[in-house]
Parts: C-alpha cells; sequence; structure tokens
C-alpha cells in the first residue's frame, strides 16, 4: 500500500531531490511514471502515469506540484514548443495542453495505441 515518492530531478549543485508534494506521492501515481519532459525554458517537467491516468507538472524552481492534468493510459509527453506539451495514450489519443491546464488541441485515433515514446520533430 506504501510507494515511494516518484517523481525528481538532479542537479550537479544540489544532488537528486525527490518531489515528496503531498498531491504527488506514488501511491496516488499507482507506482509507475512512464516518460518525462522539460519544457524548453527549463521552468516546468511534465511527468506522465498511465497507471493513474494523469499527468502531473513540477515548477523546476520550487519542485512544487503546479497541476495535474486526467488523461486515460497518459503516457507519451514531449515539449510541443515554448509553453505546450504534446501528450499521447494507449486509447489513440493525442492532446496538447499547457502546464497552466489549457487545451490547445485534442484528437483521439480509432484502432490506434499509442506507447511512451513521443518526440518533436522539427
Amino acid at each position: 500500500e506504501e510507494s515511494p515518492s516518484l517523481i525528481g530531478f538532479a542537479g550537479l549543485d544540489t544532488g537528486v531531490k525527490l518531489i515528496a508534494d503531498a498531491d504527488a506521492p506514488g501511491v496516488s501515481l499507482k507506482g509507475y511514471i512512464g516518460s518525462v519532459a522539460m519544457d524548453r525554458g527549463g521552468a516546468v517537467f511534465a511527468a506522465s502515469a498511465p497507471k493513474a491516468g494523469r499527468v502531473v507538472y513540477v515548477a523546476c524552481e520550487t519542485g512544487r506540484v503546479v497541476r495535474e492534468s486526467a488523461l486515460a493510459d497518459a503516457c507519451g509527453v514531449a515539449h510541443d514548443d515554448d509553453v505546450a506539451f504534446a501528450l499521447s495514450s494507449g486509447f489513440g489519443a493525442l492532446r496538447r495542453e499547457t502546464p497552466d491546464g489549457r487545451i490547445i488541441g485534442e484528437a483521439e485515433l480509432a484502432g490506434v495505441a499509442f506507447d511512451n515514446h513521443l518526440r518533436r520533430i522539427g
């Protein structure tokens, strides 16, 4: 029933720091992180938890969870531009959204199941 913190970051001057935020413990993320991505500016990173159907956005400066997004079987995550992330799911969903919750676009592809590998090309 217990699970360690699953999200963290490391720096040469800070070492490894796990996010122990009460809003994102390992139990609520169902013990698994599928993918992580950093925004271009290095201010926010996203971590997907497909078993929990969530994407968690973390402010790098404070190490605090700034927002969570619900997306069933969300796993693939990549920076999309300076302010948005692209998300994909095992149910064929594609979404572009900002860490503050604005959904820019969404589509669902029938008969398609994405895994946790999502990269921006171009």
